[in-house]
């Protein structure tokens, strides 16, 4: 008779838990094996080294001490060992409150490395470890993901990152037999739930049962999803709000930055706000448009100077984190103040999330979400003293898990969560925030637009609106939002797409 024993089931957790929780997890996970007739062998990397030896001390485990904050696929490999895994739990939170506009630049990104950053690196390095042996991986989340969160500095918009990042990686893990889902749990600060609910969801997420579910959330937060919404629950930390007082008057010129001038969108919003300067009363538009490329900024300035219209140009990488201040800086210098401020500059790339390199990362983050941020918080005294507004561009694509283009959908799905914050942060001053979300548009960015227009048009005919859109048509929108009409609009996202995100949600 064989005495064999069937080998463990191997299972790693990593992140910044708590002792209780981990614990629990890991007796949780070995219940679940037993049940199966196997034992199992755990690894912890946890971001404490005194949770690390404590849980040495009560439970047979192997762990290691990483830093999230830094995380790099070197320092992964040489925690996880080259065996296959079975299964992986991720948690990285550092919830930091505060207020977007008295967060340092330091705290912004380390919120951004915490809370979003150390999930897609841990999972890029584990998920070929998981391959193996079909295994599964469950990222802890926060119901913050979903819903804005003032007062919570940059955590809700890292963990929409987080969130959004990790349902790409599901659909891409699940062509190598991996399965990737998420738990959500109440933010920290409203307590958080017991250990032995969380151990016992994600042991469901990891055993047999659980064999069907792929890109799936399950929340937890029974102990505070009647309480109100996050947004009243967080509302005004520290804060009271100022004696509410009518807008400031116009000026007698609407002052503007526009980034990602030279394109389409850009360009076509530059003569919309001047529509909209003559519409208003006011003499005209001073604007400060900016652009990485230098040839098509240079063509932009003459197509606008034909049109009646100086602009003020400069060359500007939003990769760059000190530019974006730099062009608000530069703008109230010479307008003598803002009015509008329009992110509009944007990074596409077509990585896997599973391969994105750490370049791609930082630079992707930095120009789709982090500068509208450097951007709105230099901006923000001026935008306050005019009773002006910010607009930015998303996509249609930050609604979707977007399998061609996962690290573009996901940071645009973080600047919705971003620049709805601000509107609750600062509505208070009179300052609103809005984005534009534009669908299939006739755009050299788009890729219809490079198609014959025989193939072009085919394609098109599918549409509800059976069309290409015009960039003019998404300016009317950006004008509309930064005008008086819209002085009671604030928080909301304009989707200009002909209803094609209706169609294909």
């Amino acid at each position: 008779m064989s005495s064999d024993r069937p080998s463990p089931l191997r299972y790693a957790i990593i992140g910044t838990w708590a002792f209780e929780d981990a614990k629990a997890t890991a007796e949780a996970l070995r219940e679940s094996a037993s049940r199966l007739g196997r034992h199992c062998a755990i690894r912890f990397l946890m971001s404490d080294a005194e949770t690390s030896a404590m849980l040495s001390r009560v439970m047979p485990c192997d762990s290691a001490t990483i830093s999230p904050e830094i995380l790099t696929a070197e320092a992964l490999a040489s925690a996880l060992d080259a065996e296959p895994l079975d299964g992986v739990v991720l948690w990285f939170e550092n919830y930091a409150p505060g207020l977007l506009k008295d967060m340092s630049s330091a705290d912004w990104d380390a919120g951004l490395n915490w809370n979003a950053r150390a999930t897609w690196k841990t999972a890029q390095e584990c998920i070929p470890r998981l391959e193996a042996l079909k295994g599964g991986l469950v990222a802890v989340s926060s119901r913050a993901a979903r819903e804005s969160l003032p007062g919570g500095g940059s955590f809700g918009i890292a963990k929409t990152l987080e969130y959004n990042l990790v349902r790409s990686l599901a659909a891409e893990a699940a062509v190598k037999g991996v399965r990737a889902n998420l738990l959500s749990l109440s933010p920290t600060a409203f307590g958080q739930e017991p250990a032995d609910e969380i151990a016992n969801v994600i042991a469901f997420l990891m055993s047999p049962a659980a064999a069907g579910m792929n890109g799936a959330t399950v929340a937890l937060d029974g102990r505070s999803v009647n309480a109100g919404p996050t947004a009243t629950l967080f509302a005004a930390i520290g804060q009271s709000a100022p004696e509410p007082a009518p807008p400031p008057a116009l000026g007698q010129r609407l002052r503007a930055i526009v980034t990602g001038g030279a394109g389409c969108i850009g360009k076509a919003s530059v003569l919309a706000l001047a529509r909209l300067a003559k519409e208003q009363g006011q003499e005209g538009l001073d604007v400060l448009v900016a652009d990485i490329d230098p040839a098509r900024l240079a063509e932009a300035a003459r197509a606008l100077s034909a049109e009646g219209i100086y602009a003020h140009s400069l060359v500007a990488d939003l990769g760059d984190p000190d530019i974006g201040p730099m062009l608000v800086k530069q703008a109230v210098a010479h307008f003598g103040g803002l009015d509008v401020l329009f992110s509009n500059a944007g990074y596409g790339i077509t990585d896997a999330a599973l391969e994105a390199p750490d370049a791609q990362w930082a630079k992707i983050v930095e120009i789709n979400l982090s500068a509208t941020w450097r951007m709105a918080i230099a901006a923000f005294p001026h935008l306050r003293a005019s009773g002006g507004a910010l607009v930015a561009t998303s996509s249609i694509a930050s609604f979707l898990a977007n399998a061609r283009a996962p690290m573009y959908s996901a940071t645009k799905a973080a600047l919705n969560r971003l620049v709805a914050q601000i509107s609750l942060e600062w509505g208070m001053y009179g300052v609103r925030a809005n984005l534009v979300s534009p669908g299939s548009i006739d755009t050299p960015m788009n890729q219809l637009s490079s198609l014959p227009a025989e193939d072009r048009d085919r394609i098109a005919r599918g549409f509800p609106t059976p069309r290409l859109g015009r960039p003019e048509e998404v300016a009317e929108a950006v004008a509309f939002l930064a005008s008086r009409k819209a002085s009671y609009i604030s928080g909301q996202n304009l989707v200009v797409d002909g209803g094609l995100l209706q169609a294909i949600r």
